[in-house]
């Protein structure tokens, strides 16, 4: 096969084929993208006053400059922003603080609650700073988790291509089939267990998880690069995003549709999340 006649490391790893690579899992960035939504409007919203706006508080009388629904709400109550003014040391401020349920006409007058010191951080007292309560901060979890996937499988990645410039040829046995309790695509996930000689002659294994069991069991031996300073560093061909081909001239072959393909997903992402930063 012409795959199998590499040249030898260090080998030249094309742009494109690095990119394919390491741009980490396409439904991670998708993830992404569609939790930052709810990062964005939710969870940067939520009223974080229990870490910088604390007592001692200086109260001060403010007029309500007016009131409105904001559209989001609370257990289906509404949620109400209000607008004041207010004098403080000397000087003139506006706030805003946000109230479930109910909201002060323009014109009455509230007790605001501001920082000594720093007289334009106050709040309406008995209401919050922000549009939502600290709870909604738990949206976090969803984009920290997508991006802890972005960040690992693209850890992943960068190792397959640092493989495919240094890595050592040779080809590994199937020697296990275990079957998983997880489904992709409605197909079962299974835990393959490679076998492979090193070149100093140790017995090595490696191990992938896949619901692709044809295309990693399609021939006898499976062609597999390994670290030759660390055989546990290994990464059969076939599991590869884009599995790497030789031009003409026996050098690794780009792979441009992949890449461009690739960079689809965290372009994507970061598209969707600049596009919320500036409008907000």
């Amino acid at each position: 096969m012409q795959e199998l006649r590499l040249p030898p490391p260090p080998r030249h790893v094309p742009l494109s084929l690095f990119i394919a690579n390491a741009t980490g899992s396409k439904i991670a960035w998708l993830v992404l993208a569609f939790a930052s939504v709810f990062f964005w409007f939710f969870a940067m919203r939520a009223d974080l006053a229990f870490i910088a706006f604390r007592p001692p508080y200086q109260e001060a009388e403010a007029s309500v400059i007016g009131s409105r629904k904001t559209g989001a709400s609370e257990n289906k109550v509404s949620v109400y922003e209000v607008r004041y003014e207010y004098s403080a040391d000397g000087k003139t401020f506006e706030g805003k603080s946000y109230n479930v349920g109910s909201a002060p006409d323009a014109g009455e007058h509230v007790t605001v609650e501001y920082l000594p010191g720093a007289p334009q951080s106050s709040r309406v007292a008995g209401m919050r700073r922000d549009l939502w309560s600290p709870w909604m901060l738990l949206i976090t979890i969803f984009p920290a988790g997508a991006l802890l996937v972005v960040y690992f499988t693209a850890r992943n990645g960068l190792r397959r291509c640092r493989l495919l410039r240094d890595g050592f040829l040779t080809t590994a046995k199937c020697i296990e089939q275990r079957g998983t309790n997880m489904r992709v695509n409605n197909q079962q996930v299974y835990e393959l267990v490679f076998g492979f000689t090193a070149i100093d002659g140790r017995e090595c294994t490696t191990t992938i998880r896949t619901h692709q069991v044809d295309r990693l069991r399609d021939e006898e031996e499976e062609p597999l690069l390994y670290d030759l300073t660390d055989p546990s560093r290994a990464y059969l061909l076939d599991s590869m995003p884009s599995r790497p081909k030789l031009n003409e001239v026996g050098e690794l072959e780009g792979r441009p549709v992949a890449a461009v393909f690739a960079l689809l997903f965290p372009l994507f992402a970061a598209a969707v999340n600049w596009l919320i930063f500036v409008n907000r």
